[in-house]
This record gives structure tokens, sequence and C-alpha cells, in this order.
């Protein structure tokens, strides 16, 4: 039998001083028998783990999943002088990654390189500065190889010398692979204005 796990939080990125969290865990061993833990509570299912090592599990893979979204949302800050490191984006995603933009009327959607070349030249060549984006809230659950996560993000910068500010929704898949996690697909929607 598979095991699920879900986890929930609402934080802000390690960049922003006033990190607060939320945080719940929750492990599912099959359809009969779902059970929520918080940590220390004994879940036993098919595979015989107990509901702490499957918290700890879950706690271990929510870790990893958040440091990847963390650098990549990273990747585009250009803020205090800093340079922007796009090359970030191929070092979480699987080679045959997928991003989409659903913001306008069509789906827009990139490979890697595609999705990296136009924003690292705005992000360098002075059109976007002072940029970064964080994530706000998030929603992620586990089911052995694979996982998915529906963030809230925010973003803030000068494009062409006028400030803006923005949100959106992000819906990240994440595959497990002999070297770890990484985003195999990300769509995304910003909020309208």
């Amino acid at each position: 039998m598979s095991e699920l796990s879900e986890v929930s939080e609402v934080s802000e990125a390690s960049e922003v001083p006033e990190a607060s969290a939320v945080s719940e865990v929750s492990a599912v061993s099959d359809a009969s028998d779902a059970s929520d833990v918080s940590g220390a509570s004994d879940v036993s299912g098919a595979s015989g783990k107990s509901g702490a090592s499957q918290a700890s599990a879950a706690s271990e893979v929510k870790a990893e999943l958040d440091r990847l979204m963390r650098r990549f949302l990273g990747a585009f800050t250009n803020t205090d002088g800093r340079r922007p490191d796009v090359d970030r984006v191929r070092e979480v995603f699987i080679p045959q990654g997928m991003i989409i933009s659903n913001v306008g009327d069509e789906p827009v959607v990139y490979d890697l390189d595609a999705f990296i070349e136009p924003r690292e030249k705005i992000l360098t060549d002075g059109s976007l500065t002072e940029f970064s984006e964080w994530e706000v809230a998030e929603h992620t659950e586990v089911f052995g190889s694979v996982a998915q996560r529906f963030s809230e993000y925010r973003k803030s910068g000068f494009l062409n010398g006028t400030w803006f500010e923005g949100s959106g929704h992000k819906a990240t898949q994440f595959v497990r692979t002999p070297a770890g996690w990484r985003m195999s697909s990300m769509a995304w929607d910003d909020v309208a204005d």
C-alpha cells in the first residue's frame, strides 16, 4: 500500500525578517485508515512505520520542497545590487521541466531555456530592478515519489523605473529523482490589479 502525506504551512520566505509559521502534518496510510498525526501520535500503516516516523519523513520531504521553492524564487532577486542567479532554475528543475504562465487569455508554455532567457535579460539590463518574489502561503501534498504545492506569492520591484507590487498563485509539481527532489512543472497566474 502507498502512503500519502499532506503538509500545510503558512509562512514568509526566509529572506523576510518577520517570518512566522503555522504547520499541520497529516499522514494517510490508506483510504480506510486515515488519521491525523501531530508528529508524536502513533499511526501504523501497511509500511509498518509509526505515525512519528511518518511525520518525521514527511517533515524531511517538506523541508526539501521548501528549500527548492526558496531557491527558485530567490533566483530572480536583484535587490541591493545582488545579481540574479537564474541558473538556479536549472538546478531545481528536471531537465525536461515545464513552466506555464496562465496570466493572459491563453497559457504560455516554456521549456527551461525559453523561461530563463527573457527574465535574465530584464533582471540584468536595468529594466527590472530591486525585484524580489516570495511565498506567503502554501499547501503541499506528498504521495510517495511525487508531490504538489499550491502557493500564494507576492512580488515587488521597479519596472522601467516605476515601483510595482503584485501577487499571484503557483501550482508546482515535484518528483523524487536519484539526485533528490526536483520540480517537474510549475503554472502560475497573477492576481489582476
